[in-house]
C-alpha cells in the first residue's frame, strides 16, 4: 500500500530529478569523506593493464569511474547527454561528471580503497595512542633520573704490561718504566713482582714503590733486604682514578 503524503501528482521535471541525484550522491559522499578526498567506493578493480568500471571520491565528490587501458593518472571530464523531446527537438538534458584515465591529471597511485583508508587511519590513531604513551613514560624515566644520586666514577685500566728488573744487584734501585702511550688523567699504579729464577727464596728478598708519575712513565723504586741474586718481573697496571 502506498502512502500519498501529498495527493495529486508529483511534476517529474529536470529540476526534481537533479534534486534525486544530488540529494543520494552528497549523503554518499560524506559518508566515504571520513577516509580521505580520493577514495575508491567500489569497483575500479585494478588488473594489471587495465582498470574495471567504478565510483571514485575526488576531493568531496562521489563520481563514476569510466575504467579502460590503466594510465598513470586520470582526469574529472563532463559528458553531456541529450533526449527527443515532444517537440521533435533535441535538447540537452544531462550534465554528467565523471572520472577516466588522461595524462596531466590527478596521479592514480593516490586513490585508496575505502576499507584500506579506515585501516590507515585506525592504524594512525593507534600509533598517536601509542607515542602519548611513550612520551608519558618518556618523562617519568627522566624525571626519576633527575632526582637520583649521580653515580660515581668507574675506575678503567688504561695500560697494563710487564718491566724485567732481574737482579737487583745493590740495596736501592731507581728504575723509569715507559709505558708506551700518554696517559693526561691521574692515575694509580697497580703492581706485584713476578719471581721469575730458580730459587724462590731468593727473588722475595726484594720490596718495591713508586712515584713520579708522569703522563708517559713512572719510576718503579725497589730495595734488597739481602746480597742474593734475583730474577724478577714487575707486573702492572695503570689505573684511572
Amino acid at each position: 500500500m502506498s502512502i500519498k503524503t501529498n495527493p495529486g501528482g508529483l511534476p517529474l521535471t529536470q529540476e526534481a530529478y537533479a534534486f534525486l541525484q544530488a540529494s543520494y550522491r552528497s549523503a554518499i559522499a560524506d559518508l566515504a569523506r571520513v577516509s580521505g578526498d580520493k577514495v575508491i567506493i567500489s569497483g575500479v578493480i585494478d588488473n594489471g593493464t587495465s582498470v574495471t568500471d567504478g565510483w571514485i571520491l575526488h576531493n568531496g565528490e562521489l563520481l563514476p569511474f569510466a575504467g579502460g587501458p590503466k594510465q598513470n593518472s586520470y582526469l574529472v571530464v563532463e559528458g553531456n547527454g541529450t533526449e527527443v523531446f515532444d517537440e521533435v527537438k533535441v535538447r540537452t538534458v544531462y550534465n554528467n561528471r565523471y572520472a577516466r584515465f588522461g595524462a596531466g591529471g590527478t596521479p592514480f597511485s593516490e586513490l585508496v580503497r575505502l576499507d584500506q583508508a579506515a585501516n590507515l587511519k585506525q592504524d594512525l590513531i593507534n600509533l598517536n595512542n601509542n607515542l602519548s604513551s611513550f612520551s608519558t613514560s618518556l618523562q617519568s624515566q627522566l624525571s626519576v633520573i633527575g632526582q637520583a644520586t649521580p653515580p660515581t666514577k668507574d675506575t678503567t685500566v688504561a695500560i697494563s704490561g710487564s718491566f724485567w728488573i732481574g737482579d737487583q744487584g745493590g740495596s736501592d734501585g731507581y728504575y723509569t718504566v715507559n709505558l708506551g702511550q700518554y696517559i693526561f688523567s691521574p692515575y694509580l699504579v697497580a703492581g706485584s713482582l713476578r719471581s721469575a729464577g730458580p730459587n724462590w727464596n731468593n727473588d722475595n728478598d726484594v720490596i718495591w714503590s713508586v712515584r713520579d708519575l708522569g703522563t708517559s712513565s713512572f719510576a718503579l723504586l725497589l730495595r734488597e733486604v739481602s746480597s742474593d741474586v734475583q730474577a724478577l718481573y714487575f707486573d702492572y697496571a695503570i689505573i684511572r682514578k
